[in-house]
C-alpha cells in the first residue's frame, strides 16, 4: 500500500483535531487501534516528524498549562489528500478481519460522500467474494471468514443503506 497505517490514522486521528504526540496515543488507545489497528506507540511518535516533513501536517509548539511545552500537530489540505487515499486503499482489503480494513471502516466518517460511497462500494466488492465462496470443504476457518463476511456485508448495508443502498451484489 502507498500510505502506511500509521500514517492513515495519525492523519485521521488529526483530521479529527489537532492533537499533540500523547493525544493522538491517548487517542489511538481509546479507540482500540492498538489492538485492532497494529498502531504502536512508538510508530506515531515517528510519524510525526516525518509527515511534517513531507508537508501532510503541521507544528506548532504550544506552552503546557500543567507540563511541558508540546508541539501541536494538524493535518494540512495535502495531508488530507493522502488520507483519502490511504482509507480509500484499505477499504478494498478482502479479509474481513483484515487490520489495514479495519483502519479505513474506522475513519469512513472523515471521507468527503462520494469517496465514502465508493469505498463502500470498493469494500463490498472485496467481501463478496469471501462471502460467496459455496463451499467451506468443512474447513472451520474458510467458514468463519465467510460468515465474517457476510456479517461485514450486513452491517455495510445498515450503515450506507439508509443514503443509497449497498447492493447484494456486484
Amino acid at each position: 500500500m502507498r500510505v502506511s497505517r500509521v500514517d492513515v490514522a495519525v492523519l485521521g486521528c488529526l483530521l479529527e483535531a489537532p492533537r499533540h504526540g500523547y493525544d493522538l496515543v491517548a487517542a489511538m488507545r481509546l479507540r482500540g487501534m492498538d489492538r485492532w489497528g497494529a498502531v504502536g506507540r512508538a510508530s506515531v511518535y515517528q510519524a510525526l516528524p516525518r509527515l511534517e516533513g513531507s508537508g501532510d501536517v503541521t507544528g506548532r509548539r504550544s506552552e503546557g498549562a500543567e507540563g511541558p511545552d508540546r508541539r501541536v500537530y494538524r493535518a494540512t489540505p495535502a495531508g488530507r489528500r493522502r488520507f483519502v487515499e490511504g482509507v480509500t486503499e484499505r477499504l478494498q482489503a478482502s479479509a474481513p478481519s483484515d487490520p489495514d480494513a479495519a483502519l479505513g471502516l474506522a475513519f469512513l466518517h472523515l471521507l468527503p460522500a462520494a469517496a465514502r460511497r465508493a469505498g463502500i462500494e470498493a469494500r463490498a466488492r472485496a467481501l463478496w467474494v469471501v462471502a460467496g465462496t459455496a463451499e467451506t470443504d468443512g474447513d472451520p476457518m474458510r467458514a468463519r471468514e465467510r460468515a465474517l463476511a457476510q456479517a461485514e456485508l450486513d452491517w455495510l448495508r445498515t450503515l450506507e443503506g439508509r443514503r443509497k443502498g449497498v447492493r447484494d451484489r456486484p
